[in-house]
């Protein structure tokens, strides 16, 4: 009687059982398959900040030195007024004629314009004498980046002028000395 399979209704009632899962089971099975879904789902969005947060940060690096060139450019084709001439306001876009107190217009403003690096980023530029009277002292530039809903970032430094001004060529010691043929155009002012 060892070796024989029991036959009738109890039998085929455990063979049943064996075959399928409960609910419970299932139950179980879906909620931790839920639980894994979900905190990779969480790890991409996360991820996914961080690489919009990093492409925004490397675009505003490229504005701010797009803005800070145009600066450098309008601070080196700006001639200082003289005490003698009268002050200009430039036309929109371009540098201040000879004779503005401030890169670009009297009142040192460019106003706020679109970057050609990237769109949905604006810039605008301000202009300070660091010391009044003192061109060659530097002016103080202010840069205010603005982008997405409502974020801006300002950024102020110093420009010197990096251009020897016209009136240098004809008007200097070296000039004069030069043309007289004093002058050691080799060595400079120094080696005579």
């Amino acid at each position: 009687m060892h070796g024989m399979l029991p036959n009738g209704p109890a039998a085929t009632r455990s063979k049943g059982r064996a075959r399928g899962f409960t609910l419970l089971e299932v139950m179980l099975a879906t909620s931790i398959l839920a639980v894994g879904t979900v905190s990779v789902l969480m790890v991409f969005a996360s991820a996914l900040g961080f690489a919009n947060r990093r492409q925004a940060g490397a675009q505003l690096t490229d504005v701010l030195d797009e803005a800070r060139s145009e600066a450098r450019v309008l601070v080196n084709t700006w001639r200082p007024a003289s005490s003698t001439s009268s002050s200009k306001s430039s036309a929109k876009g371009r540098p201040a004629p000879a004779g503005t107190a401030l890169p670009y217009s009297n009142d040192g403003v460019v106003p706020e314009k679109q970057s050609t690096l990237y769109d949905g980023f604006r810039y605008a530029l301000r202009f300070e004498a660091v010391q009044r009277g003192v061109p060659e002292a530097g002016v103080r530039t202010i840069i205010t980046v603005k982008w997405g809903d409502g974020l801006e970032k300002q950024e102020t430094f110093t420009v010197l002028p990096s251009t020897i001004p016209l009136e240098e060529f004809s008007r200097s010691i070296t000039f004069d000395e030069e043309s007289a043929g004093k002058a050691d155009v080799k060595g400079g002012r120094e080696n005579r």
